[in-house]
């Protein structure tokens, strides 16, 4: 009897299998296109959704950096491929990788981090297939408040505002056959607007659909596109509504990310920060540099600024500010010297480099922070980044080597006041920096890809001449800089 029964239960498999393998031959294959970086419990929850679908032939293609962007365990499978590609690129990049990859007929987006019906995929191909268009996308969705565990909607008028033509980006669908003629912009904000936008000036056919009840906008503090639910654009059109039926199997989920992501915020923001500036006659650097330290939206942070220089820069700081602490030397000082002194005086637990010629975008210090609590580091920065050489408009792309030995830029570092302790800075003026790095002392060293954040500047008075020669440095458009960074270049 036990024989019959395995038997029965491998033939009803294997008969599944034939009707699975029918329905697949019947129907255009769906390539579903998913970039992710950093994110690997939303991704385990974007696999759940997509294993869902009842739409019979499809792949998920998952664009990642670093084996550290994807869960463990994580397999090739049939319906899943891996694409890994350079560190750094930006999504509108990665998502035309994907494409060029994908063997399907049709395209959709799938993000890593929000919900998605069973059908979703069916309701999104079926207009396309039927030849009523070449493009949809969802229209009247929904927003969860992931922090405060709440549901919001817009009014239609509002969403008209926000979203190009009342569709969110984010929900496409399309033939692969058009990315002949278009493509998604080498961008990280509206890469997927842009790309419908451009669809649509090439006549392409674009359909909404009513995406209430098969995509959800899961919004967080790491999302690409920023802003406060409930209150972005006019409060007056948004209206917080009860969570649906078709959430509840998914909200244990989401309510233990909101209690993650919260605890990664407060360990974020717990510590004190004390950035150092060490400066020597650069007025003309110094009020920018400030204006960039006030502007961060990590709160619990500090300035000390070292001057050495004859034309000192006091007057510079602004009055009544308790964060910022100005030192002014009689003598010359060595920068290794400089650095030791201003950590000495630190008062955070945590400090960070604030080169006075620099570029820091307003979550800065709050990205560092976070990479350095996160990897458990005693020192963290980047080991590629931008630079400006504005008197002549030209710009600079620097990549170090990955299989060098772990380094990160002087002008990015950010360590724990308890390694500079057991660590502190050679007393010279040229590589202080490099020998913190590669001294005997034991140290852990975790670059982080926040290349959007921060941008270096070459002139002729640095204190360490870049060697623009050297293949580490390559030239760029200057409009890379300028449209995919976070940094603010009018301040």
């Amino acid at each position: 009897m036990k024989c019959l029964t395995n038997s029965y239960k491998f033939y009803s498999l294997f008969k599944k299998c034939i009707n699975t393998d029918r329905e697949e031959r019947g129907t255009p294959k769906v390539s579903c296109i998913l970039p992710t970086k950093n994110r690997s419990e939303f991704l385990l929850q974007a696999l759940k959704y997509f294993q869902k679908q009842d739409y019979p032939n499809t792949e998920l293609i998952i664009i990642y950096e670093s084996e550290n962007d994807l869960p463990e365990g994580l397999e090739q499978s049939k319906k899943i491929a891996f694409l890994k590609v350079e560190q750094n690129l930006s999504i509108g990049a990665k998502r035309n990788l994907a494409c060029k990859a994908a063997s399907g007929e049709i395209i959709v987006q799938w993000d890593d981090d929000d919900w998605y019906s069973e059908n979703r995929i069916s309701v999104q191909v079926k207009p396309i297939l039927d030849g009523e268009c070449d493009i949809t996308a969802f229209n009247n969705t929904m927003f969860f408040d992931l922090k405060n565990k709440n549901l919001w909607k817009c009014s239609v008028e509002l969403f008209e505002k926000i979203c190009l033509k009342g569709v969110l980006g984010g929900t496409l669908a399309f033939r692969k056959n058009m990315m002949d003629t278009v493509e998604y912009p080498d961008t990280s904000l509206r890469e997927d607007a842009d790309l419908l936008d451009k669809m649509l000036k090439n006549s392409f056919r674009l359909k909404k659909i009513d995406g209430q009840n098969h995509f959800i906008y899961i919004r967080h503090d790491f999302n690409t596109w920023r802003f406060k639910v409930g209150e972005f654009f006019d409060y007056r059109e948004w209206q917080q509504v009860e969570l649906p039926d078709f959430l509840s199997a998914d909200y244990d989920f989401y309510d233990h990310m909101s209690r993650s992501l919260q605890k990664e915020n407060d360990m974020c923001y717990e510590p004190k920060v004390t950035c150092i500036m060490p400066t020597c006659n650069r007025r003309e650097f110094v009020k920018r540099a400030i204006v960039f330290f006030q502007n961060q939206t990590y709160q619990n942070k500090e300035l000390i600024i070292i001057d050495d220089g004859e034309n000192k820069v006091d007057d510079l700081i602004p009055e009544n500010t308790a964060t910022i602490r100005y030192i002014g030397l009689i003598n010359r000082k060595i920068l290794g010297a400089k650095r030791n002194m201003a950590c000495e005086k630190a008062d955070g637990q945590i400090i960070l480099h604030w080169d006075d010629d620099d570029y820091y975008s307003n979550e800065w210090i709050a990205l560092q922070v976070a990479h350095l609590l996160r990897n458990n580091a005693d020192v963290t920065g980047l080991s590629s980044f931008y630079c400006l050489q504005e008197e002549y408009k030209k710009a600079w792309h620097y990549i170090y080597p990955k299989q060098n030995k772990k380094w990160v830029y002087g002008a990015t570092l950010c360590y724990t006041k308890s390694f500079w302790k057991r660590n502190p800075f050679p007393e010279i003026n040229v590589g202080e920096d490099v020998h913190f790095l590669w001294n005997n002392c034991p140290k852990k060293i975790v670059a982080h890809n926040h290349i959007s954040d921060y941008v270096g500047s070459i002139h002729e008075g640095n204190t360490s001449p870049k060697m623009l020669t050297d293949n580490r440095w390559s030239p760029i458009d200057l409009s890379i800089v300028q449209n995919n960074t976070k940094v603010h270049f009018n301040e």
